[in-house]
């Protein structure tokens, strides 16, 4: 096993809205600490817990994934995409990188892109591999 030194910048710590949900205090302190120290906290699954908002106030969060769920809704129906809409705005007036996890089609990736998102993540471009494969592909990747 190798160790290797980073910047603590260069690290960002996902955090699932349900498991931030078991321990409130002691979790957002020892995230605050982590932050502090240049690590990069990202709101996982964003607007699926209960209390989303409450986590923007209360920890240094600079990343938020709006849950794939969304993604899949927002099409076809006026309500969930202006949810969405609600949820990218209220990022970006936080200055936070808001990223969108599901995109699968063309549509939701210009639908999201027309929205102010610049960060994306899917099918769309890939599926999960191995790492192996991935290095293979990376030549195609600009065409």
């Amino acid at each position: 096993m190798k160790f290797v030194v980073y910047r603590a910048s260069r690290l960002i710590l996902e955090i699932t809205e349900n498991i931030a949900l078991n321990n409130c205090v002691s979790m957002i302190e020892k995230m605050n600490s982590l932050s502090e120290r240049g690590v990069q906290l990202s709101l996982d699954d964003f607007g699926t817990g209960y209390s989303s908002l409450s986590y923007l106030q209360k920890m240094q969060i600079r990343q938020i994934k709006i849950d794939r769920s969304f993604v899949q809704a927002a099409l076809d129906d006026k309500r969930s995409y202006k949810l969405v809409s609600g949820i990218v705005k209220i990022g970006l007036d936080l200055n936070l990188r808001v990223l969108v996890e599901g995109i699968e089609t063309a549509e939701q990736f210009y639908a999201f892109k027309n929205n102010g998102c610049i960060e994306f993540q899917g099918y769309l471009w890939g599926v999960p591999m191995p790492l192996n494969d991935f290095i293979k592909q990376l030549p195609t990747f600009n065409k």
